[in-house]
């Protein structure tokens, strides 16, 4: 089966993608009581994003008093909001998500406290799982604190070079950003890809973090079972470490995890970068 190509995908993604497909496939499998080893493939690679981004927020709350943060090119699984929302110094949370069902899903499921669409309890278990304080909340407190700090989402196109379509934002506010399997699936070069970073360091303060996960050498995924395979920017390791550097961030740590290519998806590795600016660009 051919791939989906890039521009055939941003012009129909509205027709492609489904938020219930994709999080009852991707997500509905987590597990968190038991050894990853014993775990699925689709999932395992899911625990791996999830480490990534709850170990950036850990250290993020150790650096700073106060948080603002950012969810860029989030899609429709409110994780590393849900994750953020926890922490007590975090008190401001938006995002950006291109599809606008996407956007109105997330809504959807903050103002129900998530008991419209997809049930949260997994990834939350999965969230709870890797605190040693967090066993006395449930899937309602999570939800009442995203609620509170939530100021909305906007659209994102990483297609454009106005990546937020000419919405005003508050440039270098931010103290954290994270980027998780966005960059390579919504850019159609390595230029858009490059020009994301660009953004993302000009929305952050001169200090504040930015946490990417991307796979390495992938081609195509597919969001769900039964779905078309989609067009992915492939990426080079090197390309990857190397455009942190050039959007003017300083590379604190470098994770990779190796996955065995399914009829999902066909990388082998996996690369999570958490990065510093240390100047603008």
């Amino acid at each position: 089966m051919s791939s989906v190509n890039y521009q055939q995908k941003h012009d129909n993604y509205h027709n492609i993608f489904s938020a219930d497909v994709y999080l009852n496939f991707w997500y509905g499998g987590l597990i968190s009581e038991v050894p990853d080893l014993e775990v699925p493939n689709e999932p395992r690679v899911m625990r791996f994003t999830n480490r990534s981004t709850n170990d950036f927020l850990k250290i993020m709350a150790k650096r700073h008093k106060t948080i603002k943060f950012h969810d860029m090119g989030c899609g429709p699984t409110l994780l590393n909001m849900l994750s953020a929302a926890a922490f007590d110094q975090v008190t401001h949370i938006d995002g950006s998500e291109y599809l606008e069902q996407n956007r109105r899903y997330m809504i959807r499921s903050i103002n129900s406290k998530g008991k419209e669409g997809f049930r949260y309890t997994k990834i939350i278990e999965t969230l709870k799982s890797m605190y040693d304080n967090r066993d006395h909340l449930n899937d309602v407190d999570y939800f009442q604190k995203l609620s509170r700090k939530f100021d909305g989402v906007i659209k994102c196109d990483f297609s454009f070079d106005d990546i937020f379509c000419g919405k005003n934002i508050e440039w270098g506010t931010y103290d954290a950003i994270t980027l998780t399997w966005a960059i390579a699936d919504g850019s159609p070069n390595q230029a858009a890809y490059q020009n994301v970073l660009r953004t993302a360091n000009a929305m952050l303060r001169l200090g504040g973090s930015l946490c990417v996960v991307d796979a390495i050498d992938e081609t195509y995924w597919i969001p769900g079972e039964g779905r078309e395979k989609l067009f992915i920017l492939k990426l080079s390791l090197e390309f990857f470490e190397k455009s942190f550097q050039e959007a003017g961030f300083w590379i604190e740590e470098t994770r990779l995890f190796y996955s065995e290519p399914t009829t999902y998806y066909d990388c082998e590795r996996l690369a999570s970068a958490r990065v510093t600016k240390i100047k603008p660009v």
